[in-house]
């Protein structure tokens, strides 16, 4: 992040499991969300032994897989790349070796058994009247698997009518923000904050983006100092200095909490400082509280969002 008046600290975060630079794959239960491409794939399991033509029909509203649309051949290439994959994917590769298994964890095995953990999806690529199926696996009797995983975007064709019992149809659908680095902070948060999307840890504290009291302390000091937006009482300045001063504290415990790896004391601050940005609600027209330090709502709003942000990375 840019530098601010916060305190810097010096430490090891890893609040996402990062697949490489600019990529993380989320595990959000039934579905993954690969930060990169901005994209959720739905677990394999889902549609484990489904036609093609099955699923097409509950795609609509209403439907089972509402919301979700086909993945392309050109999305599962991006998803296996965003996975540490190396292209082309045409079968047994070296450089691959030790990308399948946190994959086929991810997305869920549809075939293989537990000696030889493997997926195969169909795509909405077609060669004729039939799709075309990716396929992954880490055979450990295979006599390449020691140095080498399978990983093939161009397996086989399956006709779209007839479901196999081996393979699921792979569906994908916009994710709420794409968030390239994997750092919790989405790109366009990134962008209007003036840190790098495309770096993890900006201004190199030890403390992600998404995670860190900066973010917080950039937006406060973006707002006007003005009766009409922070607390008056005769000095504006004094409600911006005192949660500016806050956040200082805040970061310092969160770097004791990558340390010591419980964020109890961190949330705590921050829960505690939200209390002095939560009267506003849009939904019901609810005015400013008199306890509140900003009392624009907009201002309030956006302040809030961030915070309620910080805990939920620190929570996770």
């Amino acid at each position: 992040m840019k530098k601010s008046p916060l305190l810097s600290v010096v430490c090891a975060c890893l609040l996402v499991a990062t697949f490489n630079a600019k990529a993380a794959l989320i595990d959000n239960g039934q579905y993954t969300t690969d930060t990169a491409s901005g994209l959720d794939w739905l677990d394999l399991t889902e549609t484990d032994g489904m036609s093609f033509d099955a699923v097409a029909a509950q795609l609509g509203a209403g439907g089972l897989f509402e919301g979700w649309s086909f993945a392309s051949s050109v999305q599962v290439t991006t998803l296996f790349n965003n996975a540490g994959g190396v292209a082309p994917y045409t079968g047994w590769s070296a450089i691959n070796n030790g990308v399948i298994a946190p994959l086929v964890v991810l997305l869920g095995q549809t075939t293989g058994g537990s000696v030889s953990p493997a997926a195969a999806m169909l795509m909405s690529d077609q060669v004729g009247s039939d799709h075309i199926v990716a396929f992954i696996h880490d055979n450990p009797l295979h006599f390449e698997s020691a140095t080498k995983d399978y990983m093939d975007i161009n397996f086989m064709l399956q006709p779209s009518y007839t479901p196999n019992i081996d393979a699921a149809i792979a569906l994908i659908r916009v994710s709420v923000a794409p968030d390239s680095d994997g750092d919790g902070l989405s790109d366009a948060d990134e962008e209007a904050l003036g840190t790098r999307p495309d770096v993890a840890d900006t201004d190199g504290d030890g403390i992600e983006d998404g995670s860190d009291p900066d973010i917080i302390a950039t937006a406060i000091n973006a707002l006007p100092l003005d009766p009409s937006v922070f607390a008056n009482r005769g000095d504006p300045a004094g409600h911006r200095n005192a949660m500016l001063s806050r956040l200082i504290d805040i970061q310092s415990d969160i770097a004791s909490g990558i340390a010591s790896g419980d964020f109890e004391q961190a949330l705590r601050a921050l829960r505690n400082l939200r209390t002095r940005v939560d009267g506003c609600d849009t939904s019901t027209g609810t005015s400013p509280e008199r306890n509140d330090w900003i009392t624009d709502c907009a201002a309030q709003l956006e302040i809030r969002r961030l915070i309620d942000l910080l805990i939920t990375n620190l929570e996770s």
